[in-house]
């Protein structure tokens, strides 16, 4: 696996101006994310080497996702999702 994609996540707030790193300690599946979507509500979606991570900036909470929830596995890969004209995701794993 390529690691350059270590680090968390990062987020800017457009409003205050500032960055905010979050990281497993916060919720966060794995602190090695590969990929990022926005959804049609503003929540990010994470694929990690450790699952499935949504991301609320409003609430500033994870939701995690794994097989138990019926992914196909826990590791995506780097640059493999992808959003379609109508709001449907998908992660490569």
């Amino acid at each position: 696996m390529d690691w350059h994609c270590r680090g968390g996540l990062n987020y800017f707030d457009t409003r205050k101006q500032t960055f905010k790193a979050y990281s497993e300690k916060d919720g966060l599946a794995s602190n090695i994310v590969c990929s990022i979507q926005k959804d049609h509500h503003n929540k990010l979606w994470l694929g990690t080497n450790n699952g499935l991570s949504r991301f609320d900036p409003q609430t500033e909470q994870f939701r995690n996702f794994t097989v138990s929830d019926g992914l196909q596995g826990n590791e995506f890969r780097d640059n493999s999702s992808y959003q379609t004209a109508n709001g449907q995701l998908f992660f490569g794993g």
